[in-house]
């Protein structure tokens, strides 16, 4: 396929639909009406992502301010169908939740929590991973699945 123009919409009650479609499509969970409503009113912490104008990708996050003293931003969900992975949709997504952290200047970390992973962000984009026993090189597949594979 070769390289289009990426771009990242509002999430809105006219195209939930899609958002809905397109979690059932990437991802191996179902996500409930609370997770829709909620994704609903965060604003610019979820993001439709398209790709020469057909929705193909998704980032949703929200503030999370479970730990004492921690504020810090969770990426809930953060997917691109396969057929449009490696063409930077999934860069770009990572990208404006950096530039969220960066211009609000309040967030202690960034986290996605796969089941397998939990990584943070910091402000110099240096990363970090918390990992349990994993199978080895496991953590460098996420990693380029995540960065160069744009997933």
């Amino acid at each position: 396929m070769t390289r289009g123009r990426i771009e990242l919409g509002d999430v809105t009650p006219h195209n939930i639909k899609q958002l809905k479609r397109l979690n059932q499509v990437v991802f191996p969970v179902s996500y409930n009406e609370k997770f829709y409503k909620d994704v609903l009113e965060v604003g610019e912490l979820a993001k439709l992502a398209y790709f020469n104008d057909i929705v193909v990708g998704a980032v949703c996050c929200r503030v999370d301010t479970s730990e004492p003293n921690k504020r810090r931003l969770y990426i809930m969900t953060l997917g691109c169908l396969a057929q449009y992975r490696k063409l930077g949709i999934g860069t770009k997504m990572l990208e404006h939740v950096l530039s969220i952290c960066e211009k609000d200047g309040n967030f202690d970390s960034v986290f996605l929590d796969d089941g397998q992973f939990h990584f943070n962000v910091f402000g110099d984009h240096h990363i970090t991973v918390d990992q349990g026993p994993r199978e080895r090189g496991a953590e460098q597949r996420f990693f380029n699945s995540l960065f160069h594979s744009n997933t």
